[in-house]
């Protein structure tokens, strides 16, 4: 379901608030910790309590934006996510903050790449918002009935990129880490939930998955579907004709942003 005007206009107005709340009671928690006193011990664990009501009430109120639509079924995608700017705890690399979804049962992973403007808002945690251009995994899409819908979304003044798969879900089928994040939920064939994967790593810590960022053959082979910018009805299209998203400019290398600190890469 997706969240009304009135619902995404609460989370605007009160994410501000939350996130000054939830960082500063962790930042007092931290220093609490560092001196050797039961008192202030004490005090540390009242202030993650603190950071755990923020926290909590993010969550509840982060809104289901439409993302994507199933190529297969016409199934509509939404997803809980921080349209607002990549300082939300959404974005937050390891230890997102997100909320469970109940996606079609033809949905396999979103992925998502993201062009990045400044300023960059600055937060105490790491984000990876993704490479600088759309792209698609080709060892995923090499599955028979797999096809991919590339989308556009904005996230604040940057301009992101949902690259969402769809089929049949095989349990032996290694996917991708859920877009800005560090796993990916898991699925059997029947949609039951079989708890969190993780994309492997290798030693440089780049992501070990291949990334095709020619989408023209896969666009004109049919296993990539798009959706127009800006178009409310999500509406699947086909074909060569009218893409917004064949050979757009940006790093290849997975952004990453600490800080306000911006690099590419390991």
């Amino acid at each position: 379901m997706i969240s009304t005007s009135s619902e995404i206009e609460r989370f605007r107005a009160e994410r501000g608030w939350l996130l000054r709340e939830g960082n500063a009671a962790t930042a007092r928690a931290g220093e609490l910790y560092e001196s050797d006193n039961d008192r202030n011990s004490d005090l540390a664990r009242g202030e993650l309590d603190i950071r755990h009501d923020a926290v909590d009430q993010y969550r509840r109120l982060l809104p289901d934006i439409a993302v994507s639509r199933c190529p297969h079924t016409g199934e509509l995608l939404s997803w809980a996510m921080d349209t607002v700017d990549l300082d939300g705890w959404f974005w937050k690399y390891r230890a997102q903050v997100r909320r469970d979804g109940y996606p079609p049962r033809t949905f396999l992973a979103l992925a998502g790449a993201m062009r990045l403007y400044e300023p960059l808002t600055r937060a105490p945690f790491l984000a990876v918002p993704g490479p600088g251009a759309p792209y698609v995994v080709p060892r995923i899409l090499h599955q028979t009935d797999t096809l991919a819908v590339v989308s556009q979304l904005p996230i604040g003044h940057h301009v992101g990129w949902p690259i969402t798969y769809f089929g049949s879900r095989q349990t032996t089928l290694g996917l991708v880490n859920d877009w800005g994040s560090n796993r990916y939920d898991s699925y059997d064939q029947a949609g039951n939930w079989l708890g969190w994967s993780q994309t492997p790593v290798d030693t440089t810590g780049d992501h070990a998955y291949d990334l095709d960022f020619e989408l023209e053959p896969w666009i004109d082979s049919g296993k990539l579907r798009w959706i127009a910018p800006d178009d409310e009805t999500l509406s699947i299209q086909h074909g060569l004709a009218g893409c917004p998203y064949i050979g757009l400019e940006g790093p290849r290398e997975f952004a990453r942003i600490e800080q306000g600190e911006l690099w590419y890469g390991e």
